[in-house]
């Protein structure tokens, strides 16, 4: 049985998951590039926001999700 983890969306976890696209109708959850989250000041990008707002998901310690709280 597959474990997950659920843990801190850290900096390398937020960086990761800007660059991960989706074709088609997903497009919508496409993340701008780190450096224009950086630029704009979102919550991803604020260390205690991030941290606060957000989850990052684990499979055999692969990021693979992340989720608001």
């Amino acid at each position: 049985m597959s474990n997950y983890i659920l843990t801190t969306l850290n900096e390398e976890y937020a960086k990761e998951i800007c660059c991960w696209k989706y074709d088609g109708e997903y497009s919508i959850y496409n993340l701008s590039d780190w450096n224009v989250v950086v630029e704009n000041g979102w919550d991803l990008a604020i260390k205690e926001r991030r941290e606060s707002n957000f989850i990052a998901i684990l499979l055999a310690n692969q990021l693979i999700a992340h989720g608001g709280i």
